[in-house]
């Protein structure tokens, strides 16, 4: 009686694993652009329609970011489209432990996690204080922070008389548009976490809102990441300086215990739709 208690048991929990209604997955070019589309909170809630690369997909799928995976470089570069439909009022959560289960089922995914010493970096607000301005536009509705940050596609966009990309407001704390070696964000109703997380994808490491600041803020951080390839153009300010002198923030870096994704396997053709 017990054992039959326990084969219910099992058969219970794979039954209430959240799946996807129906999913169907095809290749990408590599250097296809990273889109994330629909989804709970968003105006197609019971759809998705993605195209990112495997590496990507596990980043959302676990909510980590790319330092925190361990695994093939050709991660990166293998690049699917995905289009899932979603069970009737599935959450933000269903749909990350969605992912998983596609990713274990169609790509033979298994891993182990381990702890691992890397850098880490505290925001903290610099010593003149901070530059920022209490927001007064509604926050942004997003799918229960479905919205790690790819990199806007480079040379692609209009640039202002400074060299830097003109971005939309108010697009997620994903939207970091790159042109010519400059960088842009334009947030609206964004707390430090948010800030946190772009920080976090910029530098490949960890970063903490260790600001103590509670509110939520409009603000522009403009700098330059890698060399311009605009000739007579001033180099303009790092990241570092950029926060420094623009926001009134700065980062502490240390090192600390990172919890990795080790990848044991993964397949890089999916099981067919």
């Amino acid at each position: 009686m017990r054992l039959l208690g326990l084969i219910a048991c099992a058969a219970a929990l794979a039954w209430a694993q959240p799946k996807f209604d129906a999913a169907s997955i095809r290749p990408l070019p590599p250097r296809g652009v990273t889109r994330l589309n629909g989804g709970p909170g968003t105006s197609d809630p019971s759809r998705i329609d993605y195209g990112a690369s495997l590496q990507y997909l596990i980043m959302a799928a676990y909510r980590v970011g790319s330092f925190q995976i361990s695994g093939p470089a050709w991660l990166a570069d293998q690049k699917f489209e995905i289009t899932a439909k979603l069970p009737q009022g599935a959450t933000g959560q269903q749909l990350h432990e969605m992912l998983q289960q596609l990713l274990r089922e169609r790509f033979h995914l298994t891993m182990h996690r381990e702890q691992r010493v890397m850098s880490v970096s505290a925001l903290k607000v610099s010593k003149d204080g901070p530059k920022l301005r209490e927001s007064t536009n509604p926050r942004q509705q997003i799918a229960d922070d479905f919205d790690l940050p790819p990199t806007g596609p480079p040379n692609q966009l209009e640039t202002d008389r400074e060299g830097y990309p003109i971005v939309p407001p108010n697009e997620g704390t994903w939207l970091t548009a790159l042109r010519s070696g400059r960088a842009r964000t334009h947030q609206l109703n964004a707390s430090m976490t948010d800030l946190a997380v772009i920080l976090s994808d910029q530098l490949g490491q960890p970063v903490t809102d260790a600001t103590g600041l509670t509110g939520r803020y409009d603000f522009t951080l403009s700098w330059t990441n890698g060399v311009s390839t605009d000739a007579g153009a001033d180099s303009g300010p790092d990241l570092a300086t950029a926060l420094r002198q623009q926001l009134g923030l700065q980062l502490e870096t240390s090192k600390a215990p990172v919890e990795v994704l080790v990848i044991d396997a993964i397949d890089k053709d999916p099981t067919s739709n």
